[in-house]
């Protein structure tokens, strides 16, 4: 099984003076024994701080995302993000404006599911705040606390709901989740066409996609705009290779 901190991780943990944690995907992958495709971090330390660590490691990174509290260092060829521990002052859908915490707990309740909040240090140790590892075991994807209330802070959480159903779940889709979600799909054509663009092709490749395109169509949640989207030459070159292009172009999709 692979190892949930690589030695890049170590080597920014030791940089940031163990003031840090591993952060949802790397801790939920490991623990549903899948590779870890990304070591997100978090840290109670300032954006400024982080740089300041990483300048006296002698470790690369940039600070493209600095105004929302990321730094992104990198080792051997891949970024790692790291993310002062955040709260959530105030959102529109798209974008949220947000002040600094020290608080690993309130950082995983701005989350969007249970799954995705989970924590790690060093150690191996997993913080869950959110039920998210009994959640993963039964195969469940929840949203954290009000359902309705987490996609209006973000309408890309839509489409999230459905990609992490196809990817972990094991249980029947949550029919309630699915209504909240056609209620607020006018929130969709808030979000750019990139980010509209990246999260579909991620669903289009997962296990279970055909399953979940086909709950999507019924639902009545591929708009047009979705069916109509470009995708990049690089995602057009992979979902030539897949057995999913006759329900793609089935189902409207313009490839």
């Amino acid at each position: 099984m692979e190892s949930l901190w690589n030695t890049a991780s170590i080597k920014i943990y030791k940089a940031l003076d163990g003031q840090v944690r591993l952060v949802g995907g790397a801790v939920r992958d490991f623990l549903c024994r899948r590779p870890i495709n990304d070591r997100d971090m978090a840290t109670p330390l300032l954006p400024d701080e982080v740089e300041k660590k990483l300048t006296e490691a002698g470790i690369d990174f940039v600070s493209i995302g600095k105004a929302h509290g990321t730094i992104t260092a990198k080792i051997g060829g891949k970024p790692y993000e790291i993310t002062t521990l955040r709260k959530d002052d105030k959102t529109d859908g798209r974008h949220a404006v947000v002040s600094w915490t020290t608080s690993y707990k309130n950082d995983a309740y701005r989350r969007d599911f249970t799954v995705n909040a989970l924590s790690a240090d060093v150690k191996g140790k997993i913080f869950d705040y959110t039920t998210g590892r009994s959640d993963l075991a039964q195969g469940l994807v929840r949203f954290i606390g009000d359902a309705e209330k987490r996609i209006q802070e973000d309408y890309l959480r839509i489409l999230r709901y459905f990609r992490f159903w196809s990817s972990i779940a094991s249980q029947p889709i949550d029919e309630k989740v699915v209504e909240i979600c056609v209620r607020n799909q006018e929130g969709l054509n808030q979000l750019s066409n990139d980010r509209l663009r990246d999260e579909m092709y991620r669903i289009i490749t997962t296990p279970r996609a055909e399953d979940v395109l086909k709950i999507m169509k019924k639902s009545g949640l591929l708009s047009k705009r979705i069916l109509d989207i470009t995708f990049s030459k690089k995602q057009k070159e992979q979902l030539d290779t897949m057995d999913i292009q006759k329900t793609l172009k089935k189902l409207g999709f313009k490839i």
